[in-house]
């Protein structure tokens, strides 16, 4: 028997690019209360979000900071991403309205660590991958955070055409550096 079609209501705090589409994710929004993560995913195997299917009543495309109200079928967890929701294609999004900027940071997440640190990529980074068997064992993969510091670096590589951009996000959380 298939559960009833819901509707769920986030504050987007995630929009990025996917392969075929996007990746949203948010915080529901409660009666009084923030709720925790839900991202919105199609059925297919890859679960991006086409921009079709998240277009607003208005045929905008949803933004940062935005109040969503998403149709969903079912959850979906899959595997450490716990936050799944698969979405109802034939019905649109309704954009409700824009959280305030001032009203974020009651919504951080205050975990003791983000994840298993220890692993870098040969890149250079510091304790910015987890291995696939670790993964496996978190119990979500969204956290919003305020970090103690925070830079950014821009270096360019080259290309084939002209060198590309690659801009890198450093950061301390509880006095660890990532």
């Amino acid at each position: 028997m298939r559960a009833a079609p819901y509707i769920k209501t986030i504050i987007c705090l995630a929009n990025s690019f996917k392969i075929g589409g996007s990746c949203i994710a948010g915080k529901e929004m409660l009666a009084h209360q923030y709720g925790g993560w839900i991202r919105p995913v199609s059925a297919r195997e890859t679960a991006e979000v086409r921009p079709d299917e998240c277009r607003l009543t208005n045929h905008a495309l949803p933004k940062l900071m935005d109040i969503l109200a998403i149709p969903m079928l079912n959850a979906a967890p899959r595997r450490h991403q716990t936050e799944n929701h698969i979405i109802d294609t034939t019905r649109h999004w309704t954009k409700v309205g824009v959280l305030p900027w001032h009203e974020l940071a009651p919504m951080c997440d205050c975990p003791p660590s983000l994840w298993v640190n220890g692993n870098h990529t040969k890149t250079g980074g510091t304790n910015n991958c987890v291995s696939a068997e670790q993964a496996s064992a978190l119990r979500s993969s969204l956290l919003l955070i305020r970090p103690e510091s925070f830079n950014v670096e821009v270096s360019l590589q080259a290309g084939v055409e002209k060198p590309i951009r690659k801009l890198w996000g450093h950061f301390d959380y509880k006095r660890c550096p990532l």
